[in-house]
């Protein structure tokens, strides 16, 4: 029996929802998501650090093609209507454009 005792020592106990030891597990696996988050960090800037000028020189393309569409053609195309109204003509203007019907 005494070693029956001994070999669940070492294994993880129960913890209750509110307790301390509770807290202080939820804090150890927020600890581990941002290692992990910062690893991913850590790994694509390495990536990035041994790339080629050609890689890089595409990834520039890409992220300034990015830019374009998402800041410039925004500024152009979708013009803010609500801009310049208060609560009840904002409310008033989502209703319409939510309930009338176009052909």
């Amino acid at each position: 029996m005494g070693n029956v005792a001994m070999r669940n020592e070492g294994w993880p106990k129960r913890v209750r929802r509110g307790s301390e030891s509770a807290r202080v597990s939820e804090t150890a696996r927020d600890g581990r998501r941002c290692r992990a988050l910062w690893r991913a960090v850590r790994f694509y800037a390495e990536g990035f650090r041994g790339m080629g000028p050609l890689g890089r020189t595409l990834w520039t393309v890409v992220l300034v093609k990015l830019f374009v569409m998402f800041a410039v053609l925004k500024l152009f195309f979708f013009p803010d209507f609500l801009a310049g109204k208060d609560d009840a003509q904002r409310a008033m203007h989502v209703l319409e454009e939510l309930t009338e019907r176009r052909n």
